[in-house]
């Protein structure tokens, strides 16, 4: 006969939480964690999303939280709540450095030799051979699993089996690694051509945990390249932070920032219970705590809210630019200006060269709209193709009315490509424009003070969120002049200059015309 347990009692209490800890990893946390005080709702939050992905839910993930908020604790204990599910499972784990990732690997060892994990996964007794000699680098369970578990540094080589669930915990370890562009290079060079190379299946699943530094680290590289599936726990769109415009994205991506702000509320998950002006942990870092880390307002951004923003020069701000609902019924006319370039990005060199850039301007008493921005970085021949591609679509969505203008470079090289362009875009009104000054001064004196004075707008549509280099349009604004690219508001500087030079009838570069008679006027010149 079995002896009933009294409700209530201290050993159904145990019951219980042995029950919850072994099928939730949020109960596993606080079971096996003598540590975890002051729990949270957004501990409760992360540990769905990782359980998420030890489930094989999902195959892709990013969290992004504060420093010392506990996504790396929570994420150890997830990887030893896998083996515990799975003692066949085949764990990595990367970080920016060997020492980090032995400690993780120390960290995962401990919990599964814990006494806790094993009352909840008694076959865990069975994993260890303690008098065999273990490393923090490389370690197995016992010959009855084929459980794993490699550590390596982010950026070296990894030797050894692949993976089938693999944990990349903060890649970089400083600002000054953060903001190199040659170790980002680095970095991506790294997953790309070493780690992903390591996958045991083709469902293999991958996290990144990561307290962000710049939007060109190792996640926003990323998700540029290969996009989101979801955002917070809604699929992404033109307003999500770092969507690539792309749909079917791989990554899905939790983002708790320290505070809860006006622009944090707009893409919170609706897990997250705070009103605009609170704090993600008050008990433990409240706004008072918080407000010394708002003073520097790049950081607080990219390590406490996880959207990190331009590091401006301090020349262009996107609030300077008004949205426009559509364009004025009438206006004096439209230039696209192309700034061109022709040499391809290649993977294997750590080229970063400029893009070409086509920016699309109408102009109507003094006041200047942004329609469309369309940029390449390829070989000479394809962006030719794609330069007439784009003066077709012009010429089908707007006429005879639209002008197709570049720069013309000094020198023989610079008559020759306008030869070229004149050529291939012969069926289309045209401007070569030879430029005098530094890009600079168009940018400074045309695009940036009209912004500022608020003459300049925009027509929303998918440019907006069009990235390259990690960067929209307004982020290449905002990054000017410490921006490694400026191709595109260098080509609407130089668009509405020229508008601006034909609005006060100053003389303008001759412009070829052949779908009109010699004889008809032009009103451009």
């Amino acid at each position: 006969m079995t002896e009933e347990i009294p409700e209530n009692s201290e050993a159904l209490q145990y019951v219980v939480q042995q029950a919850l800890a072994k099928n939730s990893l949020y109960h596993f946390i606080k079971y096996t964690f003598s540590r975890y005080k002051n729990a949270n709702w957004h501990h409760e939050l992360m540990a769905q999303y990782y359980q998420a992905l030890v489930a094989g839910d999902i195959k892709r993930l990013m969290v992004f939280a504060p420093p010392r908020h506990m996504k790396s604790e929570s994420m150890e204990r997830a990887l030893a709540f896998a083996l515990g599910a799975d003692p066949d499972e085949k764990v990595m784990v990367c970080g920016y450095g060997v020492a980090k990732s032995r400690k993780i690997s120390e960290n995962v060892r401990h919990t599964l030799m814990q006494s806790t994990f094993c009352e909840l996964f008694p076959e865990a007794e069975n994993y260890f051979d303690h008098t065999a000699k273990t490393s923090q680098d490389y370690w197995t369970l016992g010959r009855r699993y084929r459980g794993q578990l490699l550590a390596a540094g982010v950026g070296g080589a990894i030797t050894g089996e692949g993976f089938t669930l693999a944990a990349i915990d903060d890649p970089v370890k400083s600002r000054a690694e953060a903001e190199s562009p040659t170790y980002q290079e680095k970095i991506f060079d790294w997953y790309e051509g070493t780690f992903l190379n390591r996958q045991d299946e083709s469902d293999a699943r991958i996290i990144i945990v990561n307290t962000r530094w710049n939007r060109k680290d190792l996640c926003g590289r990323i998700l540029e390249r290969e996009g989101m599936a979801s955002y917070n726990g809604f699929p992404p769109d033109a307003n999500t932070p770092e969507f690539n415009g792309e749909e079917d994205g791989a990554w899905h991506v939790l983002n708790v920032p320290a505070l809860m702000d006006h622009h944090s509320r707009l893409s919170q998950h609706p897990d997250d219970p705070r009103e605009e002006g609170e704090a993600l942990w008050p008990s433990r870092f409240p706004v008072s705590f918080l407000k010394q880390f708002m003073r520097n307002r790049y950081n607080w951004a990219s390590l406490y809210q996880g959207q990190p923003q331009p590091k401006g020069g301090n020349l262009i701000n996107r609030k300077w630019f008004n949205k426009a609902a559509k364009l004025p019924s009438m206006y004096v006319q439209m230039v696209r200006f192309w700034d061109f370039a022709g040499t391809p990005k290649e993977a294997s060199k750590r080229n970063d060269p400029d893009y070409t850039a086509g920016v699309l301007v109408a102009s109507f008493e003094g006041d200047f709209y942004i329609i469309d921005v369309k940029c390449i970085r390829d070989t000479p021949g394809l962006v030719s193709n794609f330069v007439r591609k784009v003066a077709d679509d012009d010429f089908r969505t707007y006429g005879n009315r639209l002008v197709q203008a570049w720069e013309e470079e000094s020198g023989g090289s610079g008559k020759l490509a306008s030869e070229h362009y004149n050529k291939l875009l012969n069926m289309y009104k045209r401007l070569p424009y030879k430029v005098y000054k530094a890009k600079e001064f168009y940018i400074d004196t045309y695009l940036a003070n009209k912004a500022e004075s608020g003459n300049v707008f925009y027509i929303e549509g998918y440019w907006l969120s069009d990235r390259h280099d990690s960067n929209t349009f307004f982020d290449e604004c905002e990054e000017f002049p410490k921006g490694r690219h400026d191709d595109r508001i260098d080509a609407c500087a130089k668009a509405i200059y020229v508008l601006a030079m034909q609005m006060a009838k100053y003389e303008s570069p001759l412009l070829v015309n052949t779908l009109t008679d010699p004889k008809d006027e032009f009103s451009f010149i």
